[in-house]
């Protein structure tokens, strides 16, 4: 949109204006790479060597490490889990823009200038295993486990799971207990 505004002298100031949408098409990847890369779908092979490895001498058929559909343990920390919010919606990104432009006496011009944008329901990754143990309760939940309590941050987090004592239900069997129980875990909850 321009528009040449009439006033201080005719055709010496402009204003020009703009908008758009514009949407981000990721639907199809999103949706590949959350059913494709599913631990148990698919698996990487890595091929070391301590001198020169070249194509001549790696040996196909390539040895599967795990079986197709094989069920992940809980304990692998090799695999990576996808997921995405079942409220997601298609993204967007909103730009928009404000010049006015006036001419100057002597062959001169003067130009300001406005460009914003703004994205909305963008997509992002969390990642769960993330360090920061402060905002997300996980630093309380550890130590009223480790001081013999119940977490309900447990109870949400390993529900439906069955880590040894059964399956978590945040009743009769709790996250906090089974992991007290279960002796991958058991040492981290010591009271030292």
């Amino acid at each position: 949109l321009s528009w040449s505004i009439p006033y201080f002298g005719r055709d010496k100031t402009i204003l020009r204006m703009g908008y758009s949408v514009g949407y981000e098409r990721n639907a199809l990847r999103l949706v590949d790479i959350v059913s494709g890369d599913q631990p148990g779908l698919s698996t990487t092979r890595y091929l070391f060597s301590q001198d020169l490895l070249t194509l001549a001498d790696v040996r196909l058929p390539l040895t599967p490490t795990e079986q197709p559909l094989e069920t992940v343990p809980l304990t692998d920390r090799q695999q990576t889990v996808r997921s995405f919010d079942t409220n997601l919606r298609t993204p967007y990104v909103q730009n928009w823009n404000l010049t006015i432009e006036r001419q100057l006496p002597g062959n001169f011009g003067l130009e300001v200038r406005y460009v914003g944008s703004k994205g909305t329901k963008l997509l992002r990754a969390i990642n769960l295993n993330e360090v920061n143990i402060f905002e997300n309760q996980i630093l309380d939940a550890f130590q009223v486990t480790q001081a013999g309590g119940s977490a309900p941050l447990f109870d949400r987090i390993f529900n439906g799971l069955n880590l040894g004592l059964g399956r978590v239900n945040g009743t009769t069997v709790r996250g906090s207990a089974s992991l007290r129980a279960l002796q991958d875990t058991r040492a981290f909850f010591a009271n030292t």
